[in-house]
């Protein structure tokens, strides 16, 4: 009793899926991969990969369970001799969609397949049967017709006559024949051919109409806006930059929406524009009718210039890019350079503070941030002292000699005139004059030295910076995350004649 309980909970689990599969519809994602994976199948079919169409149209169904998909599976199992799995993918179609306009064509396949299996099994050794060629009209197309709102009531019309006239919401439409009829959502399994989807006119709604020409392998998808009588056509927009700004007809109103998107549209001409910070804006045109699907890839290329952002540990500096000025950064806001991508040389100077000079990268399509760590200039003080003192024990040098030398002249002019005594002082004098003089000398001459030598030497190491990655324009999250980032910056400290290391930092 168990048992046939469960089994009866079951049937009514499957038959309730059964019922209700046909008109199911499936979210937007689902169904564009569904979309694309049953024309991949396609494809593939096409180009006698039988296998691999089975495994698409398979995987299609299992995004989207649409009966369609498991119908061109069972086709694709049937061209690649895989009877039994025909079979049963056949029947699942059959129960996923019980009235589906083909049902009885269907059922009379299968019987024709399990007579085969039972033939073949009845043989020892039977010969192996080469798959038949595809044709195009063994694959079935998925037609969905949606309405807003809901509920309407829908007619499938099929032209089963080439010559016959245009469909006519008044009139006998010899060589048309109903295929179904339902309400939407209506989900519809149909081969290849012109068909013309009827909404009737419906409580206080208008009639829609539109003629479809249904492709093997394809998902067709109809919705009409039944407000304004008239069916719709699919957008979908993809982009290189994912999250790029969509605009749709009109580029000054609100955005249509970001990349990826697919919507339902009017048909009729449109224009799409696509954007994104750093890249050229793209932009198509182009014309759809109702129930038509349309594709926009926009391969977004970056623009040829990019940004540099500076700013430093100096309150204010001016900057010049390969000699000429660009601009002064005042402590505020990084100071914003707008330059042609490649590499450049950066030039930033500060009272006080020694030079930057390097050669920066201007990134393509983004910024850059560079961060001037500006270092002061070495204090000279020591070395104009010993230049004074220098010059001051040279001047005196130079008296003292010139006192020396005069003595030694007075002395000897004395001495010549025979007015020169022994007891005469200015020998004792000149003596100590010139000594004074060479030792005045040497210490002029060594503080010159050690004043060339502290003008000539700088223990500090010359300003720098710290250069950030690119970044795409407008990324205020990177630099967020940057002002926060845990930095430590070390620099050589010199103070009163003691040399030492400086740490500073940000936390």
């Amino acid at each position: 009793m168990l048992r046939r309980a469960l089994l009866a909970l079951a049937s009514g689990c499957l038959l309730a899926v059964a019922l209700t599969t046909g008109a199911a519809r499936a979210d937007g994602g689902s169904m564009d991969a569904a979309k694309r994976a049953m024309e991949e199948g396609q494809t593939l079919y096409a180009e006698k990969k039988y296998a691999e169409a089975a495994a698409a149209f398979a995987r299609a169904y299992s995004l989207s369970p649409y009966a369609a998909f498991l119908f061109n599976e069972g086709v694709a199992h049937e061209r690649l001799g895989d009877l039994d799995r025909a079979v049963a993918t056949f029947q699942r179609y059959l129960s996923a969609d019980p009235g589906a306009p083909d049902a009885e064509g269907v059922r009379a396949r299968v019987r024709k397949l399990e007579a085969a299996i039972a033939a073949k099994k009845e043989q020892k050794d039977p010969p192996p049967a080469p798959p038949a060629a595809p044709k195009d009209d063994e694959m079935r197309a998925l037609v969905l017709v949606e309405s807003e709102p809901a509920g309407a009531p829908a007619d499938v019309w099929e032209r089963v006559d080439p010559g016959a006239a245009g469909f006519r919401a008044e009139g006998d439409n010899a060589g048309w024949r109903k295929v179904t009829s339902g309400a939407t959502p209506l989900a519809v399994t149909l081969p290849p051919g012109k068909y013309h989807v009827v909404l009737e006119k419906w409580r206080t709604f208008n009639r829609s109409e539109s003629d479809v020409d249904v492709a093997a392998g394809r998902v067709h998808q109809f919705k009409a806006n039944l407000s304004q009588g008239k069916f719709m056509a699919f957008l979908r927009v993809t982009s290189s930059v994912k999250g790029a700004t969509i605009y749709l007809d009109d580029r000054d109103a609100e955005p249509w929406g970001t990349a990826p998107r697919g919507e339902l549209i009017k048909p009729g001409s449109h224009k799409v524009w696509v954007e994104a910070p750093g890249f050229e804006p793209f932009e198509e045109e182009f014309k759809l009718d109702a129930g038509q699907r349309h594709e926009v890839d926009a391969a977004l290329e970056r623009v040829s210039y990019g940004y540099l952002l500076l700013d430093g540990n100096a309150p204010r500096f001016e900057v010049t890019i390969d000699g000429r000025p660009v601009g002064v950064f005042e402590g505020q806001k990084p100071l914003r350079i707008k330059e042609k991508a490649g590499v450049h040389r950066v030039v930033a100077r500060a009272d006080g503070k020694k030079i930057f000079d390097d050669q920066i990268e201007v990134p393509l399509g983004q910024s850059r941030e560079v961060h001037v760590v500006f270092v002061n200039k070495y204090g000279r003080g020591a070395a104009w002292a010993a230049a004074v003192g220098s010059v001051a024990f040279l001047g005196g040098g130079i008296y003292l000699g010139r006192r020396s030398n005069q003595i030694h002249d007075d002395m000897k002019a004395d001495r010549a005139a025979g007015r020169l005594t022994s007891d005469d002082d200015r020998a004792s004098k000149g003596k100590a004059f010139a000594l004074g003089a060479d030792g005045a000398f040497a210490v002029g001459g060594a503080l010159a030295l050690l004043a060339t030598w502290e003008f000539l030497r700088d223990p500090l190491p010359p300003s720098g910076a710290q250069i950030d990655e690119p970044r795409d324009f407008g990324d205020k999250r990177r630099r967020a995350a940057a002002a926060t980032r845990p930095s430590v910056a070390f620099a050589p400290l010199v103070l009163g004649g003691q040399t030492g290391l400086a740490v500073g930092g940000r936390f």
